[in-house]
């Protein structure tokens, strides 16, 4: 068994195992990180990093997003411009060295078997790849999910230093200015707390006093984080609810790359807890098993049942709760195993099944709504005929389309609509914000469908487009439409 004993004394090399994962995840999530075009909310983010810090605070007062992100990518961007590397950068960082301290909790407080597992399931994990490829704050939730857990054990051991507490405050402090999920994070620990201190009150002093601190250093915007909590409780969110109780195993599945993976490990998870529960015998859980569990379950049934009433059950807002789940599966698989050598078979079997299902570029498979594709179909459009009218739905998605269609427009960010509008091309909400001298006294004109549902919902565009005599051409860029109608006999462009 010398080869064994040679891989437990490389693998208990713990520096040298995280560099090898923070390499490879720094060669895997750098392919295709710009294969795909911003899209989505990407542009509103690159958008927003461009203005002065004035105005930017004043965004943030009225923006359903904490302002982390926002300061970050300014900051950011005024160093190394607004291009796809660029922006997206910050989120590939933040999500490769998110495994450093998912190694680190399964290392320091269960085992270097299980610190391997969970950074391999992250690190083969599609949906924490997607997050690396976006230019959205999700890499960097994370990020902060992953330390401030470390820290938060660190803190419940016996080495519950002062400087342990002062970085689990900073955590947990940067996660509430992140994302306002990051709320839950905290909640996570308090459940953790109530369990293991739930009459040993005197044991969370310290705890309690870094809550209090981390709530001072909010307080500067925790008004506009209420005003944001009442409004979605009221208005609801763009989400839709769950449909059934089948949600949580997709959710699953998207934590998983595959359905095979993913019922494999639901039936391992359970028969380790069957197992675990029969030999308990009244002997009590870790701290770090009970904290394991609340971080991974707690939320993912919590919000699945709450979004019957305020739907939020998204992937991107469960990422957290994925890295949770990865330390699960981890423990749950190691937990069944007890020799080492069937250990790191496990190991391998993993990574084989989770590196032979990972999507390398998942954009490709979001991407649905190709923005640099229909902006240069908007410029073959206008080259053949400077006057066609351009009109665009919702009116925010001129950010995507300035973007690729004239980026100067794009950086001129307190001119970009009037200089669209200059070039006759409206972002509008409904048809009559478009003059109507120009629709009348123009043979050509564009309707850009990019969900314009969502704020036209009696569709006035689209039904005015309908009811002119002429000729059309649909064109589909995934899920945005083109509409082009002419009122003569132009040539039009072809696919």
């Amino acid at each position: 068994m010398n080869y064994l004993y040679n891989i437990k004394t490389l693998l208990n090399k713990t520096k040298l195992v995280l560099l090898l994962f923070l390499v490879l995840n720094l060669v895997l999530k750098y392919f295709f990180l710009v294969s795909i075009p911003l899209d989505g909310d990407e542009p509103f983010s690159v958008f927003f990093s461009q203005v002065s810090y004035s105005e930017l605070f004043e965004m943030i007062k009225t923006e359903n997003n904490p302002p982390l992100h926002f300061i970050l990518l300014n900051i950011w961007t005024k160093l190394f411009g607004i291009s796809e590397l660029s922006v997206r950068f910050p989120s590939y960082l933040f999500s490769c060295f998110t495994v450093i301290y998912i190694y680190l909790i399964g290392s320091k407080f269960f085992s270097k078997q299980v610190a391997i597992s969970s950074a391999v399931f992250f690190t083969f994990s599609s949906m924490n790849m997607l997050f690396s490829h976006e230019a959205r704050v999700y890499a960097i939730f994370g990020f902060l999910t992953a330390a401030t857990f470390y820290y938060f054990l660190i803190c419940l051991s016996n080495k519950n230093k002062f400087n342990s507490f002062v970085k689990l405050i900073l955590c947990n402090s940067f996660i509430i200015f992140a994302h306002f999920f990051g709320f839950f994070v905290i909640f996570i620990q308090v459940i953790v707390l109530a369990i293991l201190y739930y009459n040993k009150i005197a044991k969370t002093k310290k705890f309690i006093y870094s809550y209090l601190s981390v709530l001072i250093i909010y307080s500067p915007y925790l008004v506009i984080f209420i005003q944001r909590f009442f409004q979605s409780a009221s208005k609801g969110t763009w989400i839709s609810p769950p449909n059934d109780i089948s949600a949580l195993y997709f959710m699953l599945w998207k934590f998983c790359n595959a359905p095979a993976i993913t019922v494999l490990l639901i039936v391992i998870m359970l028969f380790a807890l069957f197992l675990f529960l029969f030999k308990q015998k009244n002997k009590q859980i870790n701290f770090q098993t009970i904290t394991v569990l609340v971080w991974s379950l707690f939320p993912f049934f919590f919000m699945y049942a709450i979004s019957y009433k305020v739907p939020m059950y998204l992937d991107r807002y469960l990422v957290y709760v994925s890295i949770g789940f990865y330390l699960l599966f981890s423990i749950s698989i190691h937990y069944l195993t007890k020799t080492l050598q069937y250990k790191y078979i496990n190991i391998l079997t993993w990574t084989t099944l989770f590196l032979y299902c990972i999507s390398l570029n998942p954009l490709i498979e979001k991407d649905k709504r190709k923005s640099k594709e229909y902006a240069l179909k908007i410029k073959e459009i206008k080259s053949m005929n400077p006057n066609t009218v351009v009109i665009i739905s919702p009116n925010y998605a001129f950010r995507t389309l300035s973007y690729y269609y004239n980026k100067s427009y794009f950086t001129d960010y307190k001119n970009s609509v009037k200089l669209l509008n200059n070039e006759i091309i409206f972002p509008v909400n409904s048809i009559n914000e478009v003059p109507p001298s120009l629709l009348k006294n123009n043979p050509d004109i564009v309707f850009i469908d990019n969900w314009a549902a969502i704020v036209d919902s009696n569709l006035t565009i689209e039904k005015y487009i309908n009811q002119l005599n002429g000729n059309t051409k649909i064109y589909k860029f995934g899920d945005v439409k083109l509409t082009h109608f002419t009122k003569n006999t132009l040539i039009l462009p072809s696919n």
